[in-house]
């Protein structure tokens, strides 16, 4: 946890004290890749990422954020990338028609 910027317990005290997750709505291009790789379910895309009840303080999301728009109020951390892009979609290919 120490890219993140703090230990495990500080981060469950932020959740405990309500610190939420924020879309910068000017800089959030609407990937869905937040949603799309949430290993709880807790995103939802409605136009941008809404975060639903289910949060296990993962924060997949703001690592996974290509433009670093979510960001968690009143928490230093240090987004950083553990795999390409390229090797997610190999993981997990996207379905469709």
């Amino acid at each position: 946890m120490r890219a993140l910027g703090g230990s495990p317990l500080t981060w469950r005290l932020a959740a405990w004290w309500g610190a939420r997750t924020h879309v910068d709505q000017e800089t959030c291009t609407r990937c869905g890749l937040c949603a799309r790789f949430c290993p709880t379910g807790n995103i939802r895309m409605e136009g941008y990422p809404r975060f639903l009840g289910r949060c296990q303080d993962c924060l997949r999301c703001l690592g996974l954020c290509p433009v670093h728009a979510l960001r968690v109020f009143g928490l230093r951390y240090q987004p950083y990338k553990a795999m390409s892009f390229t090797d997610l979609e190999r993981l997990d290919p996207p379905s469709g028609p």
